[in-house]
């Protein structure tokens, strides 16, 4: 491939490829927040504290008990947040042939069908992920995240790692919320020209905030069905599930799921922002 096919191929992918860098940041920041989220989402004891879980963490593996399960997420979010952003931009583009300034149902309804065409990887991906992160130390059944992929693809076939898809797919739909929502704050701090870091910052943790805000109790239905043991499952159903937990306890474990989502939408959205500055300027005269 020469170097202007090469460049070319560049300029159509800035989003594919600034997603990707933002989905490193994603993880590498959000881990912690995470595992503990899942873990309290998961557990019996609905009146475990945040205080418990992490002390319950440290005793089992230490400082490194946080990151439990980073291997799939870290190959696989970054794939999926490339392919969220990458789809994101294409998708904006398309509306802007016909309206130079997209409203908030348009960039909403682009970043619904980013996360949509994304979900193929994240429901699999997360369903791995929450298995690493809630085994116990004494009695662990899957030394690392392939193994665990490969133990419950031969056991379970595809339908088990797809288990949760159906509620999964729903909380990916509204996961449009977030990018649509960041997008249009970005419009409207450029249109007052704010700093474009300052605005990157704060547009991204009010969006990541907000969004979590709407979707947890869905999350938490995913992660109970993701969570549950394959061989002998407590729950058959989505409306098991709903039936035999209270609102209250599905908002079991949210305030880490929002401090972590203004942490990683923060950085994950600036990461966003300055490879793809990064990209373009090494262009004269491209704008993406």
């Amino acid at each position: 491939m020469d170097n202007k096919k090469f460049d070319q191929v560049i300029k159509q992918n800035v989003g594919f490829i600034s997603g990707l860098a933002s989905g490193v940041v994603y993880i590498l920041l959000g881990q912690p927040f995470d595992t503990v989220k899942i873990r309290l989402q998961v557990t019996q004891n609905q009146n475990q504290t945040i205080g418990q879980t992490v002390k319950q963490l440290i005793q089992e593996d230490g400082l490194r008990g946080f990151y439990k399960g980073t291997t799939a997420p870290l190959i696989g979010i970054g794939a999926i947040t490339s392919i969220q952003f990458g789809v994101f931009e294409k998708m904006k583009k398309n509306f802007q042939q016909s309206s130079e300034k997209l409203n908030f149902q348009q960039l909403v309804t682009s970043g619904s069908v980013s996360c949509l065409a994304a979900s193929i990887f994240t429901i699999p991906v997360e369903h791995v992920r929450i298995k690493m992160q809630i085994q116990m130390q004494s009695s662990k059944l899957f030394p690392n995240s392939l193994s665990c992929f490969g133990q419950i693809y031969s056991q379970y076939g595809i339908q088990g790692l797809y288990r949760g898809m159906g509620v999964g797919v729903i909380r990916e739909s509204l996961m449009g919320l977030k990018y649509g929502g960041y997008s249009y704050l970005m419009q409207q701090g450029n249109m007052k020209n704010t700093n474009q870091k300052q605005n990157s910052i704060i547009s991204g943790a009010i969006s990541g905030f907000l969004t979590w805000l709407i979707i947890y109790p869905i999350d938490s239905i995913k992660s109970k069905m993701q969570g549950d043991n394959l061989k002998s499952p407590k729950y058959q159903s989505y409306s098991q599930i709903i039936k035999t937990t209270s609102f209250k306890q599905l908002y079991h474990g949210l305030i880490p799921c929002l401090q972590r989502s203004i942490v990683v939408n923060m950085g994950g959205f600036l990461a966003y922002e300055q490879v793809k500055q990064l990209i373009c300027s090494n262009f004269r005269d491209f704008q993406y």
